[in-house]
C-alpha cells in the first residue's frame, strides 16, 4: 500500500475519517518508517512550545497542550518531517483533541483489536459488596497465561494487556496523564496487585490494580523521578510526625531534623532507612466502573492492597495520590496510617498532587475498623471543612 496516497486519501477526499482507518495507517507507519511515530509528533511539537514559551517547561504535557505556545508550535513547519508525518499530523487535529489524545486512543485500539468484540458478550452488574471481591499480588505480569475481563471491553484478554487497558482508559483518557504514554511497560510488566470479582466461572473480572516496586527497583520509581524531585514540590510534613516514635521501625533514628527543602529533607529521609526490604512504591494505583463504583472500588482496593502488603511484610509505601476522596479520608486516621511529605499543584488538574507515605500495618487496623457507608461519611464530613489545599 502507497502510504501517502492512503493518507492524502483520508486528509482530502474522506470528510469524515473512519478512526480504524487511521489507526491502520498509523499501524503501517510504525512498521515502514518509524515504531516511535506518536512519541516523535508529540515530543517534536512539545520542544517548539517551550522554545516559544520557557515557562511552559513547568507545565506537565497537559498543560503544555493547553497553552497557547502549543497553538502556535503547530503553526511552525518541521522540515526534516517525511511526509507521512506531515499528513498524519493534519488528519489528527481534525479528527482527534491532540497528539496525545490520539496517541492514547491508538493504544487502546490496539489492545482491543487483539480480541475482537462479540455481541452476545455484554458487561454484568458487579454488586457494591466487600465479600463478592479477592485480591491478589502477581509477579511478571507479563508471563501469565491467564484471562480477565475488565470494565473497558466485552472480551477477556491477557493479565498484561487488562492493566494496560485499564491504566490506559482511566489515568490517561480520563485523567489526561500523558506522561504515562511514554512509559506503558510499567503498566504491562512486573509485579501488580489486582482487586477482582469472586466467581465460580472460569474467568473474573478486574476492577483494581496497582504496581508494586521494591527497593532495589528503586531506580526505576516514581517518587525518585525528577518530575517528582524538583524544587517546585513544597513541604508539608506534620511538625507532631518527625520525632514520632512509629518512624524508628524503618528509620535509624527517630527523630528528623527540619530541613530546608523537600530535596533535603527526601534525600535524609533515604539515607536513614534502616529496614529497605520492608519499604516498597505503589504506583498506578487505578480502578474502573460508574462514578460510584469507582468511589467503592477505590476503598477496597486500597483496603485489600494494605493487606497483601502486610502479609509481605512491608511496613512502609512511598506512595503519589491525586485522589480527593482519599486524601479527606486520611485527615480522620488516628494511628498516622497515611503522612503527607510534599505538594504541588500541577497546574492543570485543579488540585494538588501529594507525596507521601502509608504506614502500612496501621492503615490496616484504620481500613479493616472502617466500613464502606463510614468511609463516605468521613470523605464527605472532611472535603467540607479540608485542610488539604484545592481539594
Amino acid at each position: 500500500m502507497d502510504i501517502i496516497k492512503a493518507l492524502e486519501h483520508e486528509l482530502y477526499i474522506n470528510c469524515e475519517s473512519n478512526k480504524k482507518n487511521i489507526f491502520s495507517l498509523v499501524k503501517l507507519i510504525e512498521k515502514n518508517i518509524s515504531p516511535s511515530i506518536c512519541y516523535e509528533l508529540l515530543n517534536c511539537r512539545l520542544a517548539i512550545t517551550k522554545k516559544i514559551d520557557p515557562t511552559t517547561e513547568k507545565l506537565n504535557i497537559a498543560g503544555c497542550i493547553k497553552s497557547p505556545a502549543y497553538k502556535q508550535s503547530l503553526t511552525h513547519e518541521v522540515p526534516d518531517w517525511p511526509k507521512e508525518y506531515h499528513l498524519l499530523e493534519k488528519i489528527i487535529h481534525r479528527e482527534f483533541l491532540n497528539i496525545a489524545q490520539f496517541w492514547c486512543e491508538f493504544e487502546i485500539y490496539k489492545i482491543k483489536s487483539k480480541y475482537p468484540e462479540n455481541e452476545d458478550n455484554k458487561h454484568k452488574k458487579l454488586p457494591l459488596l466487600e465479600e463478592a471481591y479477592h485480591s491478589k499480588i502477581v509477579e511478571n505480569i507479563q508471563l501469565s497465561q491467564k484471562l480477565y475481563y475488565t470494565l473497558h471491553h466485552t472480551q477477556p484478554m491477557s493479565l498484561s494487556d487488562a492493566i494496560l487497558l485499564m491504566n490506559l482508559s482511566t489515568f490517561i483518557a480520563d485523567k489526561g496523564w500523558y506522561e504515562m504514554l511514554e512509559s506503558l511497560t510499567i503498566s504491562s510488566t512486573g509485579r501488580h496487585f489486582i482487586l477482582l470479582t469472586k466467581t465460580n466461572e472460569s474467568i473474573s473480572t478486574i476492577v483494581g490494580s496497582a504496581r508494586i516496586q521494591l527497593w532495589n527497583e528503586r531506580h526505576a520509581w516514581l517518587s525518585f523521578s525528577p518530575f517528582f524531585t524538583n524544587e517546585g514540590w513544597q513541604p508539608c510534613i506534620h511538625g507532631s510526625i518527625i520525632n514520632s516514635p512509629l518512624l524508628t521501625r524503618v528509620f535509624k533514628t527517630s527523630c528528623i531534623p527540619k530541613l530546608d527543602s523537600i530535596h533535603s529533607f527526601e534525600k535524609y529521609f533515604d539515607e536513614k532507612i534502616l529496614k529497605k526490604n520492608h519499604i516498597c512504591e505503589v504506583i498506578r494505583l487505578s480502578v474502573s466502573g460508574t462514578v460510584q463504583e469507582c468511589i467503592f472500588y477505590l476503598f477496597l482496593t486500597q483496603k485489600h492492597l494494605i493487606r497483601e502488603l502486610d502479609e509481605r511484610g512491608f511496613y512502609m509505601a512511598y506512595v503519589i495520590i491525586e485522589q480527593p476522596w482519599l486524601m479527606n479520608f486520611y485527615q480522620e486516621l488516628e494511628l498516622n496510617g497515611y503522612l503527607s511529605s510534599s505538594y504541588k499543584n500541577l497546574n492543570d488538574t485543579g488540585r494538588n498532587t501529594y507525596k507521601g507515605f502509608w504506614i502500612i500495618p496501621n492503615l490496616k487496623t484504620e481500613l479493616n475498623n472502617t466500613s464502606f457507608k463510614n468511609y463516605k461519611k468521613i470523605v464527605i464530613k472532611n472535603k467540607r471543612k479540608s485542610n488539604y489545599r484545592n481539594l
